[in-house]
């Protein structure tokens, strides 16, 4: 598109259509080695078109972080924590893909290895007599952290 408007141009001046005073075909030629000059260079910044490949390396591999609270917000340690990938499974207590127990910040972490794949995947927490549950997605996000809250009454 450049050349074609460059081209255009220099057509129109030598046809007079642009209301510019040449005094001689000195300054034409002054004129037309400039349009070129701009034409050429517009025309190689034009054709570098270069692909742009960018690395993404994430150094923090995806995780599902279930934090189990009660309902005051105090994070309960040594809870058990249920995973199921169908809510039938969870309401049965049947077929939990993988059990942790939370550490003292009630916190428990499970690899995108251990469940294997993303989805909506069902959680259970029991800490003592008290109990929760929820559904969560896990997904792979930039950061590879999925989090979810359990409260457990």
């Amino acid at each position: 598109r450049p050349l074609t408007f460059f081209v255009e141009c220099i057509l129109r001046v030598e046809q007079g259509q642009y209301p510019i005073s040449i005094k001689n075909s000195r300054q034409m030629k002054t004129i037309k080695k400039y349009i070129y000059v701009i034409a050429a260079i517009a025309i190689v910044f034009q054709a570098c078109e270069r692909e742009i490949e960018y690395d993404i390396i994430s150094v923090t591999p995806p995780e599902l972080h279930v934090f189990v609270e009660n309902v005051n917000g105090e994070r309960v340690a040594n809870a058990s924590v249920s995973i199921y990938d169908s809510e039938e499974d969870m309401v049965a207590d049947t077929g939990a893909i993988v059990t942790k127990t939370t550490d003292q910040n009630g916190l428990a972490i499970t690899t995108g290895e251990e469940l294997g794949q993303t989805g909506i995947f069902y959680v259970s927490a029991q800490g003592g007599a008290l109990a929760g549950s929820g559904a969560t997605p896990f997904l792979l996000l930039n950061d590879g952290q999925t989090r979810f809250d359990v409260v457990i009454e």
